[in-house]
């Protein structure tokens, strides 16, 4: 008996503990979708070299984006982390999600559009 109390006592800060997990597999958030008039969407920093290296790539390809500074922009930062940011930039290019820069993957990503 009391193997069971311990059991579910601890199943019970467990839960306690992942319940943002719980709840997002529960009710997934939904997709990061590039919007309407944008075909990719950039998450990055006014002072991180590599952000500054994809809008240059983008720029030069002449691809229009929506750029969110995750460190100025409350909505940019939430989407971020629901992309399980973990590093800047991250790049997504149609239903493609790319982590930092990586010239060849965004230039692969970009041919697809």
């Amino acid at each position: 008996m009391r193997y069971w109390v311990w059991l579910l006592a601890f199943g019970g800060v467990l839960a306690v503990q992942h319940r943002a997990d719980i709840q997002d597999w529960l009710n997934p958030p939904a997709p990061i979708v590039v919007p309407a008039g944008f075909q990719a969407v950039l998450y990055a920093t006014a002072w991180c070299p590599y952000c500054a290296k994809a809008r240059k790539l983008l720029n030069a390809r002449k691809i229009p984006y929506r750029e969110y500074d995750i460190e100025k922009s409350a909505e940019g930062l939430a989407q971020y982390e629901r992309l399980n940011g973990h590093g800047i930039p991250v790049l997504v290019i149609k239903d493609k999600v790319i982590h930092g820069f990586d010239a060849a993957e965004i230039n692969a990503a970009l041919e697809s559009l």
